[in-house]
C-alpha cells in the first residue's frame, strides 16, 4: 500500500508527530519537554491554516490549536488524563486524512 500526501498535509503530519512525542515525554515525566512538543504541534496547525486550505479546515485547525493549548496548561497536573486527551487530539488529526 502506498500513501501519498499533499504538501499542505505536511504541517498536519508534523503536528501529529509532535503530539505523540508530547505523550512520550509525559510518560517519561518530562513536563517541560511535553509542553515544547505541544507548542510545536500548535504552531504546525497555525502554519496549516495559513496554507489556503479553506475556511472550514482553517477553523478546524484553530479549534484544535485551542484544545492543544488548553491541554498544555494541564501537563504536570494529571498525567494520565493529559495522555488520553493527547490521544484524542491525535485521532482528530488522523481523521482529517
Amino acid at each position: 500500500m502506498i500513501f501519498a500526501f499533499a504538501e499542505a498535509d505536511r504541517p498536519l503530519l508534523q503536528a501529529r508527530e509532535n503530539l505523540m512525542l508530547a505523550k512520550g515525554m509525559i510518560e517519561a515525566g518530562k513536563v517541560q519537554d511535553a509542553r515544547i512538543e505541544l507548542k510545536a504541534a500548535s504552531d504546525s496547525l497555525a502554519e496549516y491554516s495559513k496554507m489556503g486550505v479553506g475556511e472550514h479546515r482553517a477553523n478546524q485547525a484553530r479549534v484544535l490549536r485551542e484544545e492543544i493549548n488548553a491541554v498544555s496548561k494541564e501537563v504536570g497536573k494529571n498525567p494520565s488524563g493529559v495522555e488520553q486527551k493527547i490521544t484524542g487530539l491525535w485521532d482528530k488529526i488522523v481523521n482529517w486524512f
